[in-house]
């Protein structure tokens, strides 16, 4: 199945070239674990960035804001995104990974716990920190405060599993046992029904 993707991808311009990390002679566990650590390095700083494009530029935020508007936090919001944030998270950070041929780092099943399995973790309605351990790796309050209702949160914690990029510049809000703020989008009811499924598609 791997070598399917990856010869897929040979048909889109600029993807054949051979990846730059083929260098990386691991083999079994160590090659899966390395490969997914680096992987996800990649994929955090391009996102942490793509993340500041939706807070920042009218557009972007437009389609990102269905993503935030639930005042009911729960793991399912880790998959309440828009077609259109959907579409410039392939262009801005699929399409380059691909490029410089990163996706062959990635195995099948590493993909799935990356990002399904944390996904949903990492949006649970619990209060639970990592201690010493938060700098390092993202978790249900650390992404709780980021879709906190107002700028003060929702301008924090914008990485997926690394905080301490969040850290490098300076956006980084480390939480506290009692930092459990409301969720959802200051002046925005939340969606639902119809209105859910018209943001979806067109990010209203």
């Amino acid at each position: 199945m791997k070598a399917a993707f990856n010869s897929a991808f040979t048909l889109l311009p600029g993807l054949a070239a051979p990846s730059p990390f083929a260098a990386l002679h691991l083999s079994g566990f160590w090659q899966w674990s390395a490969g997914a650590l680096v992987y996800a390095i990649l994929w955090d700083r391009l996102q942490y960035w793509f993340q500041r494009l939706q807070h920042g530029v009218p557009f972007f935020r437009r389609t990102h804001a269905l993503h935030h508007d639930s005042e009911a936090f729960h793991c399912s919001d880790a998959l309440r995104n828009t077609v259109g944030a959907s579409l410039t998270q392939i262009l801005l950070i699929g399409y380059p990974l691909v490029a410089i041929g990163a996706h062959q780092l990635l195995h099948l099943t590493a993909g799935v716990l990356l990002f399904s399995i944390f996904g949903f973790y990492n949006h649970a309605n619990i209060r639970l920190g990592h201690g010493v351990l938060a700098p390092l790796l993202t978790g249900p309050q650390f992404q709780r405060v980021h879709h906190g209702c107002g700028e003060t949160y929702q301008n924090a914690n914008f990485a997926t599993f690394f905080p301490w990029i969040d850290m490098l510049f300076g956006t980084y809000r480390r939480p506290c046992p009692d930092d459990f703020p409301p969720t959802g989008v200051a002046g925005r009811r939340q969606s639902q029904g119809a209105r859910s499924l018209l943001s979806a598609f067109f990010g209203c």
